[in-house]
């Protein structure tokens, strides 16, 4: 989503949740998160191998979203669908 590649973050999702949010939403939601308060456009990620825990599902994991103004993030529950990891809930914004 920092790269702005809607289509592909959605190919990554879970089929339920795929049906939920479409490529358009996903960028919504992405960039309404800093978009209110900031003029910087994402530039990188951030992801500490200590934020990754297991959860209910296969994972879940905090990834940092870093701009030229704003640090915000996205935490993901993350299953397994037919052998392949997919995102199967997302909650936008810092905690």
């Amino acid at each position: 989503m920092v790269a702005g590649d809607f289509v592909r973050a959605h190919g990554m999702l879970a089929p339920a949740l795929a049906t939920e949010l479409g490529p358009a939403d996903l960028r919504d939601a992405f960039r309404g998160m800093f978009e209110g308060y900031a003029a910087g456009e994402p530039l990188s990620i951030h992801c500490a191998p200590d934020v990754i825990e297991p959860g209910v599902d296969e994972g879940w994991a905090y990834v940092g979203i870093l701009g030229d103004d704003f640090v915000e993030g996205i935490a993901v529950v993350v299953i397994e669908v037919g052998g392949e990891l997919r995102i199967n809930e997302i909650d936008w914004g810092r905690p």
